[in-house]
């Protein structure tokens, strides 16, 4: 009888910690229901903080930036809404990742641990009749969860109880883990198009305004989903950010447990690129990815520019002046001595005929013995008005490639030494900037003009005759 007394207290004392405490939830079913013990880190108490964060309604919405097989999947996606559902079997929960595979993994994984001994004997969740989708799964009491990737449909089920109230349980959330997959960040296209489902698709299956979006990722571009929401571009939403670099500011290891400082330093040699993304939540290491700010000599910044062979602008052409449109670019270069330095730098959005008198003006301050224009469709009309308008030296380029092939053909006269940058410039800042971030830079219409003006520049031919360089 004293057995049997003491281990129902003991069940509800279990019973009532696991409810009250996130934190002791999760070592409660690493043990129970994996069969390990859970090792815990200080990261992992920031995120749990920051869980409860949300359901307590003192922040809005996050973007946590953590390192791959660091517990983020474990806890933000699995654990928290499973928790949510034992507490609240009414809580609805919207979960996207990448690719319907990984969010139908994730959301059989909360069934299954649900489902389990160790949940059961604490919890009766019941499962509706038919709900045997790992698409969409629902509680007797109306809870549940609807899964899909990023770019997949979304009808019929929403987020949160609609009649939520302040001071009822918390009711859902929707969870949006690696909503991008690693290698597609390159793609604009693939960017915009999971950055705008979130407002045209995830945004509007809140049903009410508190339910809390949170994403959950590693940072692989500068306009990824986390700058996109960090930006305010979800409808206007407030997001809070954790962010969470494998290698802290002290060089301490995030999780020695996981990786320590040796091995991470290993990852960072083999490919510094996709570490400083991925492991360090930085798009771009620390002196550049594919174009390194050490490789770049200097010169000191005076004008007027009357000692050089050459006076080259490598324009990258945009028409419209709308901010949601890239820039036109232009960078002006002169040679000598089989060096190229950089003199000026024009990076301003603008519609066509101020585009077409800054070109103009451009040459007449600087002079050029080439004027080159991408043959493109937004400067073929500039190519052709500005021919048969002017005396300018244009000349024009079809590119050959996309521009990631384009820009690191142009790294090897940059490594070689063969490029200066001025010392001191008022531009100087975002045009080291924009390199050094390539091809994870929210634009690239200085790096297009650059690597133009390379490209260009390495396949010339001069001779010296008589006295001056003539082309061939």
């Amino acid at each position: 009888m004293n057995i049997s007394v003491s281990n129902i207290a003991h069940n509800m004392a279990i019973k009532g910690l696991c409810e009250h405490d996130f934190a002791f939830f999760i070592r409660y079913v690493f043990k129970e229901f994996y069969n390990v013990k859970w090792i815990n880190n200080w990261h992992h108490d920031a995120i749990i903080n920051l869980i409860m964060q949300l359901e307590n309604r003192s922040i809005a919405n996050a973007v946590v930036n953590i390192p791959p097989r660091y517990a983020k999947t474990e806890l933000c996606v699995i654990l928290w809404i499973s928790w949510s559902i034992i507490r609240n079997q009414r809580a609805q929960f919207i979960h996207a990742s990448y690719s319907d595979e990984l969010a139908l993994k994730n959301s059989n994984a909360i069934r299954t641990l649900l489902m389990s001994e160790c949940i059961q004997k604490h919890w009766q969740v019941k499962m509706r009749k038919g709900s045997d989708s790992n698409g969409l799964w629902l509680t007797t009491q109306g809870g549940g969860l609807l899964a899909t990737s990023s770019g997949g449909a979304i009808t019929g089920f929403g987020a949160g109880i609609a009649s939520w109230a302040t001071g009822d349980k918390f009711d859902g959330a929707i969870i949006i883990d690696d909503p991008l997959k690693a290698d597609a960040a390159l793609s604009e296209t693939a960017r915009n198009t999971v950055n705008e489902r979130l407002s045209s698709t995830f945004h509007s299956r809140k049903n009410h305004p508190q339910v809390p979006i949170l994403i959950v990722m590693q940072r692989l571009h500068d306009d990824d989903a986390s700058a996109y929401a960090m930006a305010g571009k979800i409808m206007g939403d407030k997001f809070d950010a954790l962010v969470i670099p494998a290698i802290g500011k002290d060089g301490t290891a995030l999780h020695p447990a996981k990786h320590d400082i040796a091995a991470l330093e290993i990852m960072r040699a083999s490919n510094s690129y996709v570490f400083a993304g991925q492991y360090m939540q930085r798009p771009a290491p620390v002196g550049g990815g594919i174009f390194k700010a050490a490789w770049f000599k200097r010169h000191e910044y005076i004008e007027p520019f009357n000692d050089f062979e050459m006076i080259v602008h490598s324009w990258d052409t945009a028409y419209k002046a709308d901010q949601h449109n890239d820039p036109s670019a232009c960078t002006i270069w002169g040679i000598k001595s089989g060096d190229a330095y950089l003199l000026h730098v024009i990076n301003e959005r603008m519609e066509y005929p101020a585009l077409k008198q800054t070109i103009v003006k451009t040459y007449e301050r600087f002079g050029a013995t080439h004027v080159l224009i991408e043959d493109k469709a937004s400067g073929q009309s500039l190519l052709q008005e500005i021919k048969n308008n002017t005396s300018m030296p244009v000349i024009a380029i079809n590119p050959v490639g996309d521009k990631l092939t384009r820009a690191v053909a142009s790294t090897a006269m940059i490594e070689g030494g063969r490029i200066h940058l001025p010392a001191n410039a008022s531009w100087l800042s975002d045009y080291e900037h924009q390199l050094c971030t390539f091809p994870n830079a929210k634009n690239d219409d200085m790096v297009d003009a650059t690597s133009q003006f390379i490209n260009y520049w390495k396949k010339r031919k001069r001779v010296f005759v008589n006295g001056v360089f003539i082309d061939n």
